[in-house]
């Protein structure tokens, strides 16, 4: 999921905007208050994490790529046996 956060503007708060990526990762949204604001992805597999802020422009798009980290929680813990042959080597 790629959120467009909320932020305040001149004395008034602008809820943030939240749309789900597609099969490759993109994600357009254009339903929100435009300014200088910061982009949160989450979703399963990949580490949270917030980006920019960005300064979003009205009838302007703005192309960003977007690299997460790999949460890395399906990788199985190595047996004894495993171990013992790593630190052999």
């Amino acid at each position: 999921m790629v959120t467009v956060d909320a932020f305040t503007k001149n004395g008034r708060t602008y809820k943030a905007a939240s749309e789900l990526t597609d099969n490759s990762g993109m994600a357009e949204s254009s339903e929100f208050e435009f300014g200088q604001r910061t982009i949160t992805v989450s979703g399963n597999g990949i580490v949270t994490h917030t980006f920019g802020p960005y300064n979003f422009e009205k009838a302007k798009i703005l192309t960003l790529s977007l690299t997460c980290q790999p949460q890395f929680n399906n990788i199985p813990a190595a047996t004894p046996a495993e171990q013992k042959e790593e630190a052999q080597k």
